[in-house]
């Protein structure tokens, strides 16, 4: 195995952004249909072709690109010309946030409006408009996906409903909510779980359901975990919050903490670790309540029982035993493996 850098570590996930709003007004329109022009011909649907407001960011996660668009009114269409040449031969799965997208190809029409998830193939001419639009974009090439193909191409220019279509679009938006935070190592874990899940969407057997349950399950625990571990000092750290950042249900979170015991109990663990590590750095005049009111330990005497229950001593003998050899897991150690490697 290659050894990593530990930089490569904290690296963001590579990104491009585009927008016409660089250039005069003008030239707008012509610059957005130049950096498309591999993949569609676009046009505005505006009398007044006089600018367009247009931004889109790319993001590489590895096998998939991750896309933001944020464009005015424009009508769109992919041709065989663009078939013949172009080269791209990719799924788009599309999360509408804002506006409407009317899409047509062959027999089929699809009107997308906000939470809507949509699936585009390039391997087809088609032509569609858009009002005001706002909306995430996933692309992924057949090359990747061969085994699920003919399931992805019936279900092209479709509308996704039900319960797995649903929890593949909390997804997309999951990660367009946090990937500002994420690292391009997290890549290769997005990528997994997004492999899991669109082959659960598509197929709908009981493996495909299970295999995707668990990637994503990953995924959205490491998400929950550093969350919390970047916010022990929060006084409004609670189940509640962490919802609302991961965009999951109560439910949800409760599961992905269980083999902890409970998400209550691994921030309570959490913040322990995080107090023992302060205390045996104490220093000056710095008391030992100021360190358990820090990490959310409001009842020093309740701080006190807590942590002896953890640790085995005194809050006040951490840095003795600190000295003598003890080491704290950090309350975040389940294997042997992970003990030995830590």
């Amino acid at each position: 195995m290659t050894a990593q850098h530990p930089d490569e570590t904290l690296a963001p996930i590579p990104r491009m952004i585009f927008s016409t709003r660089a250039v005069d007004r003008r030239q707008q329109l012509d610059l957005w249909r130049e950096f498309h022009a591999d993949l569609i011909e676009s046009d505005a649907l505006a009398e007044d072709k006089s600018s367009f407001d247009g931004t889109v960011e790319v993001l590489d996660l590895g096998d998939i690109q991750f896309n933001r668009y944020k464009q005015a009114p424009a009508q769109f269409s992919r041709t065989n010309g663009h078939l013949r040449t172009s080269g791209m031969d990719h799924w788009v799965f599309s999360v509408i946030r804002k506006g409407q997208v009317d899409l047509a190809a062959g027999d089929k029409t699809v009107t997308a409006r906000p939470g809507s998830l949509a699936l585009l193939s390039s391997a087809q001419a088609y032509t569609g408009k858009m009002v005001e639009t706002e909306y995430t974009n996933i692309f992924f090439a057949r090359d990747d996906f061969w085994d699920i193909a003919q399931d992805l191409d019936r279900a092209s220019f479709q509308l996704f409903d039900g319960p797995m279509a649903s929890i593949l679009s909390t997804f997309i938006v999951s990660v367009d909510n946090q990937i500002d935070k994420l690292t391009a190592v997290d890549g290769k874990s997005l990528n997994d779980a997004f492999s899991a899940l669109l082959k659960a969407v598509v197929r709908q057997d009981a493996g495909s359901l299970e295999a995707a349950d668990s990637a994503i399950g990953g995924t959205q625990l490491e998400m929950a975990r550093r969350f919390i571990n970047a916010n022990l000092q929060s006084p409004d750290l609670s189940p509640e919050r962490i919802c609302a950042e991961l965009r999951i249900s109560r439910r949800r979170l409760y599961y992905l903490f269980e083999q902890y015991g409970g998400v209550a109990k691994y921030i309570k663990t959490r913040r322990l670790a995080a107090c023992y590590k302060a205390l045996v750095t104490l220093e000056g005049s710095e008391h030992i309540s100021t360190v358990a009111y820090r990490f959310g330990f409001t009842n020093v005497p309740s701080f006190y029982r807590q942590f002896k229950e953890q640790y085995g001593f005194r809050p006040s003998e951490a840095g003795e035993a600190h000295r003598s050899g003890y080491r704290s897991d950090d309350g975040d150690l389940q294997t042997f493996a992970e003990w030995i490697s830590r």
